[in-house]
C-alpha cells in the first residue's frame, strides 16, 4: 500500500519500517545474506516478504507472523534481485550465476 519500506541488511535480516516514521513493524531472519546487496520485495497481495539468498535460494515469508514459509532451490549462486508482478502471480529472481528466472507463484512445498 505504499506505507512499508523494505529494508536488507548484511546481518541477515530484513525490516519491515513505517515509510512515515521510520518505526519497526517487523523484521525476517532465515535466509543467508551478510556479504552481498540482495533486493527484496513483497507479494503483488502484500501477503508475504520475498528475498534471494546467498545460498541461492529464494525465501518467502508471512508478512504478518514473520516465519518462513517457503524456501525455492533457485540458483547455483547466490540470488541478488527478486521482484514480483504487480498484477500477476508471478516472480523474477536474478543470481551472480548469470541466470534470470520466472516464477509462477504455485506454492511450492512448504519447509
Amino acid at each position: 500500500d505504499g506505507n512499508c519500506v523494505l529494508a536488507s541488511s548484511l546481518d541477515n535480516t530484513i525490516r519491515l519500517m513505517d515509510r512515515a516514521n521510520g518505526g519497526l513493524l517487523n523484521a525476517y531472519k532465515g535466509h543467508k545474506n551478510d556479504k552481498y546487496k540482495i533486493r527484496s520485495c513483497l507479494s503483488n497481495t502484500d501477503a508475504h516478504v520475498l528475498s534471494g539468498s546467498e545460498d541461492g535460494g529464494i525465501y518467502i515469508w508471512d508478512l504478518i507472523e514473520g516465519q518462513v514459509v517457503h524456501r525455492i532451490e533457485a540458483h547455483s549462486k547466490i540470488v541478488t534481485s527478486i521482484t514480483y508482478h504487480p498484477t500477476q502471480d508471478r516472480m523474477c529472481s536474478a543470481s551472480v550465476d548469470g541466470s534470470i528466472k520466472s516464477w509462477t507463484s504455485e506454492p511450492p512445498p512448504a519447509i
